[in-house]
């Protein structure tokens, strides 16, 4: 499925679960190299950051709880040029989903501006994303305030398993967002140079790194 959102000269492609002729199609649009394709269309196992004359292109998984296996890495791949964002995932990310329907929202009342740069677009999707792991954190530290309770209330041996259970999921995490820190400060910083977003893209890089 392409989504496809246009806020003057910037262009938002969303690739989920793509066939492989809407994969093709959108790498000609857009002259995408043959090789991004080909990694594309395979899941990865670690990010990847590659930068090329006309798009940076980065390879990042996201973790996210899986009631069945604790956590789930989920793989993103962003290519950016100076007037588009393509995403493509194999799978459902509420994240992007709901960000969506933000957009079709604010295209509806006319809200977008038609001075929208693809650095700020970057930022707001990125931005989306560590916000949704923040969330679960946040969850995480409420389940462990849960297991305090219970373990002066008399409750130890219960809360053994759950401990266990959420100290899987924290390590998945930052495990996870490790391997995040060299290809994203990468391709940020690559997208700051003279020849792509310039200087003013540091701005939005200490908001993505936060």
């Amino acid at each position: 499925m392409v989504t496809r959102h246009t806020r003057g000269r910037v262009t938002w492609i969303d690739l989920e679960s793509p066939t492989h002729e809407e994969l093709a199609a959108v790498m000609r649009e857009f002259g995408i190299d043959e090789r991004v394709e080909e990694e594309i269309i395979a899941p990865t196992h670690y990010p990847i950051s590659i930068a090329f004359p006309r798009y940076h292109y980065l390879i990042l998984h996201f973790p996210t709880a899986d009631p069945d296996s604790g956590t789930r890495n989920q793989e993103v791949d962003f290519i950016v040029g100076k007037e588009f964002l393509i995403t493509a995932r194999y799978e459902v990310i509420d994240t992007i989903h709901n960000l969506h329907r933000v957009f079709e929202a604010e295209e509806l009342l006319g809200i977008p501006h038609p001075s929208t740069k693809a650095d700020e677009l970057l930022e707001r999707v990125l931005r989306r994303l560590y916000g949704a792991i923040r969330e679960e954190m946040e969850r995480a530290a409420r389940t462990l305030e849960r297991i305090e309770q219970d373990m002066f209330s008399g409750g130890e041996r219960d809360t053994v398993h759950t401990i266990s259970d959420v100290g899987r999921v924290l390590l998945r995490f930052q495990t996870t967002l490790g391997r995040h820190v060299e290809p994203l400060s990468l391709f940020l910083h690559g997208l700051a140079s003279p020849a792509f977003f310039g200087l003013k893209f540091k701005e939005h890089i200490a908001h993505i790194e936060a």
